[in-house]
């Protein structure tokens, strides 16, 4: 029986004492005691995860030198190494790649959520409805394939906080003309004709609205879907306010 020296050329990058491999030309070298056993492109991801697997399959190298020497993940490793034993070789070379790929927000619909986007859907009711994940959405959303809505324009008002009384005078200077607490008559008269698309949502500084935090919470809740008394019991409910009667 001939014994073979391990020599190996100087800058192999080694995986134990028999196994190593370096990189020329663009092609990356496996050798054995010195002998190249395999090679492969520098971008061929497929030839190094049939390699790969082929080696801890074969016992060449175990999964803790291949991880230490190459930095590789274990569990990378680990399924090369099973992929190799339970599917073979040309299951490395003959598979579709779908890495990276969104399986369940094909192309196919990406007209309709971009049509609930623009109609101000939440992503939580998109991704609710039709049963995906709003990581998928925002993954499209990242990519450019969605893009979210132009929402209306919010116009803040700094003025200090208006009182009951004075609102209620602002609410009846108009009454006169298109109705009891119909004010910004202008902007209300344009969006009739059809002359404004937008009307900018004003926000205003208000002191003393009867139940006004609950109000912003409920329908923020339900939306979100942290509030949902029927799919959880089953029944109708009242909550009792003097402000507001949910059913």
């Amino acid at each position: 029986m001939q014994l073979q020296l391990p020599f190996f050329p100087e800058h192999t990058k080694y995986i134990n004492s028999t196994l190593g491999l370096f990189e020329k030309e663009g092609y990356v070298y496996y050798l054995h005691n010195g002998s190249p056993i395999y090679c492969h492109e520098k971008g061929d991801r497929n030839s190094y995860r049939f390699i790969v697997g082929n080696l801890i399959h074969n016992k060449l190298c175990t999964i803790s030198e291949f991880h230490e020497s190459l930095g590789e993940a274990r569990k990378n490793i680990e399924r090369y190494a099973k992929t190799f034993r339970e599917r073979g070789a040309e299951y490395f070379f003959s598979r579709k790649e779908t890495r990276g790929q969104c399986h369940k927000l094909t192309a196919d619909l990406m007209a309709g959520k971009q049509e609930q986007l623009d109609a101000d859907i939440s992503q939580y009711r998109i991704a609710k409805d039709f049963g995906i994940s709003e990581a998928a959405i925002r993954y499209h959303l990242r990519n450019g394939n969605l893009k979210k809505s132009e929402k209306n324009e919010i116009v803040s008002i700094g003025s200090s906080p208006s009182s009951p009384s004075d609102r209620n005078l602002t609410y009846l200077l108009p009454s006169e003309i298109i109705g009891m607490a119909c004010n910004r008559v202008e902007a209300r008269v344009s969006s009739a004709f059809g002359l404004s698309s937008v009307t900018p949502v004003r926000f205003e500084s208000c002191q003393s609205i009867p139940g006004g935090g609950v109000m912003l919470l409920l329908p923020f809740l339900i939306e979100c879907g942290l509030l949902s008394y029927r799919s959880y019991y089953g029944q109708w409910f009242v909550i009792k306010l003097p402000f507001l009667c949910c059913y």
